[in-house]
């Protein structure tokens, strides 16, 4: 409530106090006197609860007000939360999409060492026998000592059904 308006109430509530003290009780100025200080007292109280109620909604309005900005607080720090987890997926996604790429390219690398070992081994062999049975066919080109070697090679290059 306006200090202005609250003190001319206050002091036309002491001027009928006053007032009143200089009639007559049971006169008409006495009960006119009474009814104009039970007016103004009416005022003054309705005044009051005004103020206190203004005051209640001010208070629960800044109770408010914070309650708002807490949850407000709280709904970034979630989103921040949730900015991070996306962030840290991501990242993961991607380090998985590398880590399966390095594991794929040394999976190949793998697969094409094996192999050319493999090729190397057969043709290795291949070789070892043909200076083998080279040797022995040119051991046996005087014909008067035969070789079992030479025989045993050709059964294996030469496999009979």
């Amino acid at each position: 409530m306006d200090k202005k308006i609250k003190n001319l109430l206050d002091a036309e509530i002491k001027r009928e106090l006053e007032a009143l003290g200089n009639h007559e009780p049971g006169t008409d100025e006495h009960s006119n006197a009474v009814a104009t200080l039970d007016r103004l007292y009416k005022l003054r109280i309705d005044e009051l609860k005004i103020e206190e109620d203004s005051l209640k909604n001010y208070s629960k309005l800044e109770a408010d007000k914070e309650q708002n900005n807490r949850e407000a607080a709280i709904k970034d720090k979630e989103l921040n939360l949730k900015e991070r987890q996306i962030d840290n997926e991501c990242t993961f996604r991607d380090s998985d999409e590398q880590s399966k790429k390095e594991q794929s390219r040394w999976e190949n690398v793998r697969f094409w060492v094996g192999t050319s070992v493999q090729i190397g081994l057969t043709v290795g062999g291949w070789i070892a026998y043909s200076i083998w049975y080279h040797k022995g066919l040119k051991f046996e080109e005087t014909g008067t000592i035969g070789n079992g070697m030479v025989k045993n090679l050709q059964s294996k290059m030469f496999p009979k059904k």
